[in-house]
C-alpha cells in the first residue's frame, strides 16, 4: 500500500528520517516496505502491511501512530498525543437538527454493525485545495471535487471509507427520509458512479432509499445520488459493514475499491464517529457548509476495550531477554494501550479498538519485541539435550516411495485440488447422495470433495491433450464419500492414467502398476469381475478388458479401459486407460526387505501367445491353466493386451501373453522352447481356446 513521505512528515515537528532511513526502521520493526519512489517533491513509501494490522494502518495516521512509538517522537504537531487525530471542533447550526433530515432502518445488525451519519446544508462544491490535491494524487486518486476529495482524503488519513450523498436526489418524503440498510433484492439494478451497471442479488448488501438502491454497501456509489455541481445539502455516511458481507459482494460483482478492501479486512466501528465528524468540518471550512446539530447513529452493539494482563515472566520466558517493567509500560503506552502495573510480576493493558489483533498475552510480547528490535535481543542456542534418535515416519515414507516409483515407469504425479465438479461426478456416475457436499463451496461449480480420483485426472488429460500426443499421470490423494456408521470418511487413493498410446496404453498402465507392486513387495492377481457387476455397478470403466485387482482375498482397486463416454465427454480421442487403487488396504502389506537370488548367466528367451477365447474367460483363468503345467523354464507369465472388435467373432474375445523362458544351467535352444511352447498351446486348445497367428 503506497504512503506519501511528505504527509507522513506532516504529523510531526521533528524531522523524520530520510525516505530511505524511515524505510528501513519501518521494514525493521514494523513491516516491509518494498519501494522508495521519488514522486516530485515527495517520495512514496510502498509499505506491505500485513493483514492483521489493516484495521490501524491502512491509512496514514495508522503508519505514523507506528514512526512515532518506533522513533520514541513524544510530542507532534498541534498538541496531538501519538494516538489520537488532529483536534478539531464543529460548529453546528442550531436551527436545523439531523434527526430531522432522516432516520435509519438497518435490516440485520450483522450485516451493518453501525451507521453514522450526518447533514451538512448551504455547500458549495467546486475544485479542492492545492494541498488536498496534492495529498491524493500522491496515493493514487484523481481529483474531483472538494466533497468527495474530503471523503476520500479521510480514508487514506484515519481509514475509515465515506459516502457523500446528493440528499435531495434521495427518494422519499421531503421532510424526513428514510435510508434503509438491506439486501439486495434479486433482479435489482444499479448504475454505479463510473456509469456501469450491475445486476444485484441477495449475496449483495445495499443503501436503498424508499424506491431503489442509491449505493453498493462498502464498495461504490450510485450514480444518480452522486455530488454534482447543484448539490446543495449533503448526506455524509460512514458505517462499519461485515468483512464477510463485504467481500462475498465484492467477489459476486466482480468489483474492487479501495473502499472495499478496508472493509474485508475490518474496520474499528469506533472510528465513524470521528470521521463523520471530521468530513463535516473540513466542509464547513473549504465548502462553507452548514453543518446541522448532533448526529444519526446505529450502534446497538458498542465494541470495547479490551483488558488483557501481562506476566512479566512470559515476556522474558518468550523473548530471551531481561526488559524491565517501566521500559514494557513505555513500549505499550507509546502504541496506545493504556497500562496499570497490578502487582509487582503483572500488568493491565487496555487494548484500543483500532488494535483487534491483540487478543493475547503474547501478541503484547510481540508488539514489545518488533519495538526493541529483534536484532537487539541476543542469539543463544537452546539449552536442551537432544537425546532421542528420530522415528521415521513409515507413512510418509511409503507415500514418498510409492511416489517415486510411478516417476520411475515414466509417469507424471499431478496434483488436484480436493474438489469435484458437478459434471464430472455425473460423468463418473456419481450420485448426489455418495458425495460430500461443501456449505460454502469456494467454487459453485466445484461443490463437492472428491470421492473419486479418477474424475480430475480425466480432465487433467483433456486439458493437456491439446499439447500433447502422449499423457501417463499419476496422483496419490485423499478421496471423501459418505459412510453410514461415520457419516463422513476419507481415504487415500492411488489412480494412474495413460492416453495417446493406443491399445499399448493398457500394456504401459499396468506394467506400471507391475513396478509399484514389485517396489513396495506385494504380489497382485488380475482377475475379471462378473459380467452382472461389470454392466450393472461399473461407471467408469468398459465392461471389456475391465479387471479387479486384487491382493490376497481383498479387492483393493480396479484398471481398464473408460467408457466411450466418458472419453466423448472430454472431447479427447479413445482409448483412454486407467486405474485406481485404495491405498490404505494394500498400506499395511509394503515392505522393504528384499530377498536376493543369483543372476542367471543365460539369456532369456521370450514368445508371445494370443489367444481367442469367450467374452466370459478372464486372463486369470487362462493363467491359471498355464501354471498349473508346472513347467520350471516359465519364469514369467503377463498378460499384456485385452482386445475386442467387430473384426472378431461375436462374444470372442483376445487375449495376449508375454511368456519369459530361462534355464539356471544353461542356454535354451530354440527347439526346447518351442517344444514347451506347443505343450502349453495344447493344454490351451483343450478347453476350446484357439491360438491367433
Amino acid at each position: 500500500m503506497k504512503f506519501s513521505y511528505n504527509w507522513l512528515q506532516s504529523y510531526f515537528e521533528a524531522k523524520l528520517p530520510a525516505p530511505t532511513k524511515l524505510a528501513e526502521f519501518l521494514s525493521d520493526h514494523f513491516a516491509n516496505v518494498e519501494e522508495v519512489k521519488k514522486n516530485g517533491q515527495d517520495f512514496i513509501l510502498d509499505i506491505e502491511v500485513r493483514p492483521n494490522r489493516a484495521a490501524d494502518c491502512f491509512c496514514h495516521w495508522g503508519i505514523a501512530r507506528e514512526i512515532a512509538a518506533i522513533l520514541n517522537i513524544n510530542k507532534s504537531v498541534s498538541g496531538e498525543t501519538k494516538w489520537q487525530p488532529h483536534p478539531f471542533k464543529i460548529n453546528e447550526d442550531e436551527q436545523s437538527k439531523t434527526a430531522d433530515f432522516i432516520k435509519l432502518k438497518i435490516e440485520n445488525p450483522k450485516d451493518c454493525q453501525r451507521y453514522t451519519a450526518r447533514i451538512v446544508s448551504h455547500v458549495r462544491v467546486g475544485p479542492s485545495p492545492l494541498w488536498l490535491k496534492k495529498w491524493l494524487e500522491a496515493c493514487g486518486l484523481q481529483s474531483i471535487n472538494n466533497i468527495v476529495d474530503i471523503a476520500n482524503y479521510l480514508m487514506l488519513a484515519v481509514g475509515q471509507p465515506l459516502h457523500a450523498f446528493d440528499f435531495e436526489k434521495i427518494a422519499g418524503q421531503k421532510a424526513q427520509k428514510t435510508i434503509f440498510v438491506r439486501r439486495a433484492k434479486a433482479g435489482e439494478k444499479i448504475t454505479t458512479l463510473d456509469q456501469k451497471e450491475y445486476l444485484l442479488d441477495s449475496q449483495t448488501l445495499v443503501i436503498a432509499d424508499s424506491e431503489k438502491p442509491i449505493g453498493i454497501a462498502g464498495i461504490k456509489g450510485e450514480l444518480t445520488t452522486g455530488i454534482d455541481q447543484k448539490t446543495k445539502i449533503i448526506l455524509l455516511e460512514a458505517a462499519n459493514f461485515n468483512p464477510k458481507t463485504i467481500r462475498k459482494g465484492s467477489r459476486e460483482l466482480n468489483l474492487k475499491t479501495d473502499a472495499s478492501w478496508r472493509f474485508e479486512h475490518g474496520v474499528d466501528p469506533n472510528l465513524t464517529e470521528v470521521a463523520v465528524d471530521r468530513a463535516a468540518f473540513l466542509i464547513q471550512k473549504l465548502a462553507q457548509g452548514k453543518i446541522a446539530r448532533g448526529r444519526v447513529d446505529f450502534y446497538p452493539k458498542k465494541v470495547l476495550p479490551k483488558k488483557i494482563v501481562l506476566d512479566l515472566k512470559i515476556v522474558e520466558s518468550l523473548l530471551g531477554r531481561e526488559i524491565s517493567g517501566g521500559e514494557i509500560i513505555k513500549i505499550l503506552t507509546s502504541l496506545g494501550l493504556n497500562c496499570q502495573k497490578t502487582s509487582k510480576e503483572n500488568i493491565l493493558a487496555t487494548v484500543p479498538t483500532w488494535r483487534p489483533d491483540l487478543t493475547l498475552a503474547e501478541d503484547l510480547v510481540e508488539e514489545i519485541g518488533r519495538i526493541v528490535g529483534y536484532y537487539n535481543i541476543p542469539d543463544e542456542l537452546p539449552r536442551v539435550i537432544l537425546s532421542l534418535p528420530p522415528v521415521e515416519n513409515r507413512n510418509i515414507f511409503w507415500e514418498e516411495k510409492s511416489r517415486d516409483l510411478w516417476k520411475e515407469s515414466g509417469f507424471s504425479e499431478v496434483w488436484n485440488y480436493s474438489f469435484l465438479r458437478k459434471d464430472a461426478a455425473a460423468a463418473c456416475g456419481f450420485k448426489d447422495e455418495q458425495l460430500v457436499e461443501l456449505k460454502n463451496p469456494l467454487d459453485q461449480n466445484r461443490p463437492y470433495l472428491v470421492g473419486s480420483l479418477l474424475p480430475n485426472l480425466f480432465s487433467n488429460i483433456a486439458f493437456n491433450s491439446k499439447n500433447f500426443e502422449t499423457i501417463k499421470i499419476f496422483e496419490l490423494g485423499k478421496v471423501f464419500f459418505r459412510a453410514a456408521a461415520q457419516g463422513m470418511a476419507e481415504e487415500r487413493r492411488l489412480a494412474a492414467a495413460v492416453w495417446g498410446r493406443g491399445q499399448a496404453g493398457f500394456t504401459e498402465l499396468k506394467g506400471g502398476l507391475d513396478f509399484f507392486f514389485k517396489g513396495v513387495g506385494i504380489t497382485p492377481v488380475y482377475s475379471e469381475p462378473s459380467s452382472i457387476y461389470r454392466t450393472r455397478y461399473e461407471k467408469v470403466f468398459e465392461p471389456q478388458g475391465f479387471f479387479q485387482v486384487r491382493v490376497g482375498r481383498e479387492i483393493v482397486g480396479r484398471l481398464g479401459q473408460a467408457k466411450e463416454e466418458i472419453v466423448t465427454a472430454l472431447k479427447i480421442s479413445s482409448p483412454l486407460y486407467a486405474l485406481e487403487i485404495n491405498f490404505e488396504k494394500i498400506f499395511p502389506g509394503f515392505s522393504d526387505k528384499k530377498i536376493y537370488h543369483s543372476l542367471s548367466k543365460h539369456p532369456e528367451a521370450k514368445r508371445d501367445l494370443t489367444l481367442l477365447v469367450s467374452e466370459k474367460t478372464g486372463a486369470r483363468n487362462v493363467s491359471s491353466l498355464i501354471q498349473s503345467l508346472k513347467i520350471s523354464l516359465l519364469k514369467k507369465l503377463e498378460l499384456v493386451n485385452v482386445y475386442q472388435g467387430e473384426e472378431l467373432p461375436t462374444r470372442k474375445k483376445s487375449l495376449s501373453f508375454r511368456l519369459t523362458f530361462q534355464s539356471a544351467e544353461r542356454t535354451l535352444s530354440s527347439q526346447e522352447v518351442e517344444d514347451v511352447l506347443v505343450k502349453i498351446i495344447q493344454k490351451c486348445q483343450s478347453r476350446d481356446w484357439l491360438v491367433r497367428q
